[in-house]
Parts: structure tokens; sequence; C-alpha cells
């Protein structure tokens, strides 16, 4: 008897495959420089808010109301004033719920369903006691002969 030949091998076939060990590590400037990237634009977004509040406030306050010009710092002041005198009366919204019945598949059975009563399960403790010892043993017999 032949036999069958096998193809040939080239050194691309032999060679086994490694996964690079940087493979699922993100570049250490993405670890580094984006939350610092973040911090510095949110802060960069809140000086400009601060801003155009000071510049809203001189150019409509005084003329309208015989307010006084204010400062930067006065303005960033006036916007964390309005947050905590405001904020206690803005509904925050909370998360949508999961369903209820995820798997409506479960707790169907009644005489099993534990939130309308025990049901059948009343009877497992007395049940194992009594035959189920007897009865797993017997199982196991069946299971090992097939």
């Amino acid at each position: 008897m032949k036999k069958k030949e096998e193809p040939a091998k080239n050194a691309a076939d032999e060679k086994e495959y490694q996964p690079s060990p940087h493979r699922h590590w993100p570049h250490p400037l993405k670890l580094i420089g984006i939350p610092i990237l973040g911090v510095i634009g949110v802060t960069a977004i809140a000086f400009l808010f601060g801003y155009i509040v000071m510049l809203l406030w001189n150019w409509l306050m005084p003329p309208i109301f015989g307010l006084k010009v204010i400062t930067y710092l006065q303005a960033v002041g006036i916007i964390i004033l309005s947050k905590l005198i405001i904020s206690p009366f803005i509904p925050h919204h909370k998360p949508p719920r999961p369903p209820r019945n995820c798997f409506p598949s479960r707790g169907t059975d009644t005489d099993w369903n534990v939130k309308g009563g025990w049901g059948k399960w009343r009877y497992y403790d007395e049940y194992w006691k009594e035959e189920g010892k007897a009865a797993f043993e017997k199982y196991v017999e069946r299971r090992e002969k097939e």
C-alpha cells in the first residue's frame, strides 16, 4: 500500500502563529493622552462658557436694569450659584428599567411558580428523603449502561 504524498511545506507553513503581545493593549499615548485632552477640553469649554456669560451680562444687564458690570470670576460665580439654586427643581432622568419579564417562558408553569405560593416545591424535601437518592442512583446506572 502506498502512502499518500503530502504537499510540500514552505517556511511560512511551518511557522506557528503567535499573536503580538501588544495586540490587545492600546497605545500608551491613548491611555494617557485621551483623558488629559478630555480634561483640557472640558476646562476650555468651562472658561468659554464663563466668558460668554460675562459678555451677555455686561451687554444686557447694565442698560436694561441699571446693574453694575461684572468681571469674569463674578460671571463664573453666577453660573455656579444658578446651578445650586435651580438644580433641585430640575427632574433628573432615571435610566429606563429593563422589561419585567425578560424571559417569558420562565414562571409560566403555575404549579412550580414560587411567586404564587410554594406549589409543588413544598413536596421536594419529602421526596428527596423518601425516593430521591434511590431514584438518582437508578438514573446513574441507566446512563452508565448506555
